[in-house]
């Protein structure tokens, strides 16, 4: 899932991301993206998408992920 959501690459395009969007709510996930953890929240955001009930939420949401290697 990582792999269709915008990435950061640094506290520039954070604050770029976070100032830009004020209707909707903004979710970071940090890590890196060949870690076990962060591809099961990836999976866990994929079957919230994926469900009617929890698709109106989810598409109010930006979804980005930020890499911990990137960071400066």
């Amino acid at each position: 899932m990582s792999l269709f959501l915008p990435k950061l690459t640094c506290k520039k395009d954070i604050d770029e991301v976070i100032k830009g969007v004020a209707e909707k709510v903004v979710v970071l996930r940090f890590g890196r993206d060949e870690d076990s953890v962060c591809l099961q929240l990836d999976e866990i955001k994929n079957w919230c998408f994926m469900r009617k009930e929890t698709r109106q939420t989810y598409n109010k949401c930006t979804h980005n992920v930020m890499g911990f290697a990137k960071l400066p």
